[in-house]
């Protein structure tokens, strides 16, 4: 049985799929994901009827990836996304004794991540990453989610429809 689509995606890290997977069975259509790494790309294309970007998430315009869901901003259900974790995680701080955290120049993905929800404004967001994004004293990559959140929230106003964010 097969339920119609009630909702939309956009999804950014996309990797093999799993969480537009989960949101697929909550009867969410992804309508384009962006993914680097081939082999995702190969097991999306083979698996999904979803358009794929194979490319860096800092080589795509918000634009681009408005254009090719055929949405416009502010229609966007959900974005969703789990941006590399390496600069929030432990293993990164048992390494090298510790984690260079926002420092780190792979700690971008999280900055990608919001300048597409602040280009696309979707109703709704979620971003996956480790837990130790949110430690005590080294939650600043968490910080930054919540002060953007607040900001593009604080700037669209009050509405009864889509939020149009400036």
């Amino acid at each position: 049985m097969s339920l119609e689509k009630a909702f939309t995606a956009l999804s950014l890290y996309t990797g093999a799929g799993g969480l537009d997977l989960g949101f697929e069975a909550a009867r969410f259509d992804t309508r384009a994901a962006v993914e680097i790494d081939r082999d995702c790309v190969a097991t999306l294309r083979a698996n999904r009827p979803w358009p794929v970007i194979d490319r860096s998430i800092h080589d795509v315009t918000s634009a681009e990836l408005l254009r090719i869901s055929r949405l416009e901003p502010g229609e966007a259900d959900v974005l969703i996304g789990g941006p590399p974790c390496q600069p929030f995680s432990k293993a990164g701080y048992w390494a090298s004794g510790d984690a260079r955290r926002l420092d780190d120049p792979r700690a971008d993905t999280v900055a990608a991540f919001l300048r597409v929800l602040r280009d696309t404004q979707p109703r709704a967001f979620l971003i996956e990453n480790v837990a130790a994004l949110a430690f005590k004293g080294k939650d600043e990559g968490l910080r930054l989610i919540q002060s953007t959140w607040s900001r593009l929230i604080a700037a669209s106003g009050p509405t009864t429809g889509p939020r149009r964010w400036s």
